[in-house]
């Protein structure tokens, strides 16, 4: 398994450049582009339900999870939406060339619910909680379909749980992990994640196989096109890099 940290993961670091960015256009924390969102199947589980962006020619899984707690949405957006409903997903989705998705949904919470109102909702939102109901839904999903690569990328505190799913779903032999604005395992100088964290990790475990990418202008998420192009290819690289 390698990992990628954004900081991205396995053990070289990328420290980029600053550059002038006072003629990029900021469009919003919300990026909208005129991607629209594809095809996907909504599948239920035992303990919940997940979105599967299915891709007949890649034998390859990427599972997003997102951060939170994010009250106020589903993880999917409508079909032919553009794709400003969730900027995880929007980062990553020119993968979907090469690769399956699989987004698993929080809890039962569905599509078209606000879970803000709902305090049974709010109450068993912990983070043991949720590695455990992510976990379930993963593990059903996969014992279902067979993949020759399997990647999972998180951001913030889907990044946080990440590793522990790695652990949790070993058997499955999961290929690697990608983790953005996620504590000590990751940050871009991140207003929300200290850099010092990250660098720790680096400095004193120098024999794991990790990859640190740093962003030294990027808060917690990148907040113009060209951060969003350029984080784009630099993880699309970082996966060729590796064979994945």
């Amino acid at each position: 398994m390698v990992f990628l940290s954004f900081t991205l993961l396995t053990c070289v670091q990328k420290e980029k450049k600053n550059e002038d960015t006072s003629n990029w256009d900021i469009i919003s924390n919300w990026i909208e582009t005129e991607e629209r969102v594809p095809h996907y199947n909504t599948l239920y589980f035992a303990d919940g339900q997940g979105y599967e962006f299915r891709n007949e020619s890649s034998n390859k899984l990427l599972i997003p999870l997102t951060g939170g707690p994010d009250w106020f949405g589903n993880r999917v957006g409508e079909i032919g939406e553009r794709l400003n409903w969730n900027p995880f997903v929007n980062w990553i989705m020119p993968l979907y060339e090469d690769y399956n998705f699989f987004v698993p949904e929080k809890f039962d919470w569905g599509r078209g619910t606000m879970p803000f109102w709902n305090i049974e909702n709010r109450e068993k939102y912990t983070f043991d909680n949720l590695i455990a109901n992510y976990a379930s839904i993963i593990r059903e999903y996969l014992s279902q379909n067979e993949y020759d690569t399997i990647i999972i990328f998180g951001h913030s505190e889907g990044g946080i749980i990440a590793p522990e799913l790695y652990f949790l779903l070993e058997d499955f032999n999961i290929s690697a992990i990608v983790s953005s604005g996620a504590g000590g395992l990751v940050s871009p100088l991140d207003t929300f994640v200290s850099k010092i964290a990250t660098k720790y990790v680096e400095e004193n475990l120098p024999d794991k196989p990790f990859d640190y990418i740093y962003y030294p202008d990027m808060i917690h998420y990148p907040m113009t096109t060209r951060e969003l192009i350029t984080m784009r290819a630099d993880i699309a690289a970082w996966l060729k890099e590796k064979g994945l």
